[in-house]
């Protein structure tokens, strides 16, 4: 007399444990990845492991491997069949990581088998952005290259990359970007005014040139007026670059790379910020604290555009990237 019920579980303890041992070999595999042992993956893919096993969040052996920066691990597995547009729990790609550690082999391999270049985080973030964090220039031009959003913004803020390679004082990053379309006088999102030490202040409203004064990045800064960014673009609160610079301690921060072909009297004016007088004339700026107990500074910054003499609003708090 057959027993169809002892057959059915003795199939299903082969089924298990043929699942077990995969899964197993998965994670060896996984962990061979993570320690960037090449031939127990070679060895695993031979076995015809599943390449593209995830771990818990999502990760990949892909993943770990382009995080390593091991461009031949990362060619084994695309040759695998690896998914090159695999995302973890939190959106982050291959090619998200690759852009982070700046490497442009790496990045177009990626993009070769099939990664999609302006896929971005939940956060907006794509990687081009992260690129351009990263400072290398050859990075940003395979993206660029491949049709990566010169002006795309992330979504918190609203910066784009050329704000971010200002920034991060990044010159040649600018360059590319600039070369490829990037706004020079594109302004980060404007948050409305809240309350802030007893005074109303808005958050955002810059452009690039801001970013690159409010850090003193002086390189950057330069490429930027190069260009021909806007000299007296202000923020909601009426700062302009030249202001900001001062508010956040860059006394000596150049804002150009040239005298003005002629003497213009007309510069002559002041601002005032902070009870501190700063003196535009003939193309150069002076600071000079009020006389009290401070020590008279002056600064050799040379414009190349006419600086409109104004009246800056109450100092707002120096904050992070804003």
């Amino acid at each position: 007399m057959r027993r169809p019920g002892i057959w059915l579980a003795a199939l299903g303890l082969v089924v298990c444990s043929a699942a077990g041992a995969r899964a197993a070999g998965d994670e060896s595999f996984l962990d061979a990845a993570k320690r960037g042992d090449r031939d127990a993956l070679r060895t695993a893919l031979a076995r015809r492991v599943d390449v593209n096993a995830p771990e818990a969040d999502g990760t990949t052996a892909l993943h770990w491997a382009v995080r390593a920066d091991d461009a031949e691990s990362v060619a084994m597995l695309l040759g695998a069949g690896a998914n090159a547009n695999a995302a973890n729990r939190y959106g982050i790609t291959p090619l998200w990581l690759a852009s982070t550690n700046g490497n442009a082999a790496v990045i177009e391999s990626l993009i070769k088998a099939g990664a999609a270049v302006d896929t971005a985080l939940p956060s907006g973030e794509t990687a081009l952005l992260v690129a351009t964090r990263s400072g290398s220039p050859a990075a940003v031009r395979t993206l660029l290259a491949r049709g990566a959003n010169a002006n795309v913004k992330e979504s918190a803020y609203g910066q784009t990359p050329l704000m971010l390679a200002a920034a991060e004082n990044h010159p040649e990053v600018c360059r590319l970007l600039i070369q490829s379309g990037a706004r020079l006088n594109e302004a980060s999102t404007v948050v409305e005014p809240q309350k802030l030490f007893l005074s109303q202040s808005y958050r955002g409203g810059f452009t690039p040139l801001h970013y690159a004064a409010r850090q003193g990045a002086i390189e950057t800064g330069r490429v930027l007026l190069e260009a021909r960014a806007d000299l007296n673009a202000r923020e909601p609160d009426g700062i302009s670059p030249l202001v900001l610079a001062l508010f956040n301690g860059h006394y000596a921060y150049p804002l150009g790379v040239r005298k003005p072909k002629r003497s213009n009297h007309n510069l002559r004016g002041s601002i005032e910020a902070a009870g501190e007088n700063v003196l535009m004339m003939d193309g150069h700026v002076e600071w000079q604290p009020f006389i009290k107990n401070k020590t008279t500074m002056v600064i050799s910054a040379i414009a190349t555009t006419t600086i409109t003499p104004t009246v800056a609003p109450e100092m707002p708090p120096r904050s992070g990237l804003r």
